[in-house]
């Protein structure tokens, strides 16, 4: 049964049931609730990060594969698991949940298809450019590992090695970030980039995105 956050108190006891290490099998981890109201910021392997606010903190031990899953407490869902998961990172030994209230407004979002900075609803917008890790001491950006032909990429002229360092009017400080940035966008949208190259310096143009597969 769906329950809430909003009664929760530190030191509730709670449920945790997941897919851990995506073996197809249920596992259930038991713990405490630690914090609420938590906020944390998850690293990835490209050196970028996100920051996820409004957080149920507890101890029982999620592994990548529980997220998705139900935060139990006395049987009801009150979260729904997030765990490391391929290219980010939690700090080790802490397990956090989204609240049930917050998982449910975000589903009747998407439900009702209305978009936002943080949700996307429908197609994926399609920029073309495939995306590497910035070296140590480069300045902050996404690196262009490779562009798509006849992509919008390839069209306004980005090159591979190039650091794409804007979109939208909003500064790229890593390839995660890019690929956030593109996700607030549809295809067909007119979307001013900058970058910067070896060769010719810093661009900027126009690209008009394309459509790309689900994301």
């Amino acid at each position: 049964m769906i329950g809430s956050a909003s009664g929760l108190h530190l030191g509730d006891r709670v449920t945790a049931v997941g897919n851990a290490g995506g073996t197809g099998v249920l596992t259930v981890k038991r713990g405490v609730l630690t914090a609420l109201h938590r906020s944390i910021t998850v690293s990835d392997d490209d050196g970028g990060s996100s920051r996820l606010a409004g957080l149920i903190e507890t101890n029982a031990p999620l592994r990548p594969g529980d997220s998705g899953g139900p935060l139990l407490r006395n049987g009801r869902v009150v979260g729904m698991d997030a765990a490391a998961s391929a290219g980010f990172s939690f700090q080790e030994g802490d397990g956090y949940a989204i609240p049930v209230d917050t998982a449910i407004a975000v589903a009747k979002q998407v439900h009702a298809g209305k978009r936002s900075a943080t949700v996307h609803v429908g197609p994926t917008a399609f920029l073309g450019v495939q995306l590497g890790t910035s070296s140590y001491g480069q300045p902050s950006g996404a690196v262009v590992d490779g562009v798509s032909p006849g992509s919008p990429a390839d069209r306004v002229g980005i090159p591979s090695g190039a650091l794409i360092t804007g979109f939208g009017g909003h500064r790229v400080t890593s390839a995660t970030s890019l690929r956030n940035l593109v996700l607030r966008y549809a295809p067909g949208n007119a979307v001013k980039v900058a970058w910067a190259d070896d060769y010719a310096g810093s661009e900027t143009a126009t690209v008009r995105l394309a459509s790309g597969p689900p994301q």
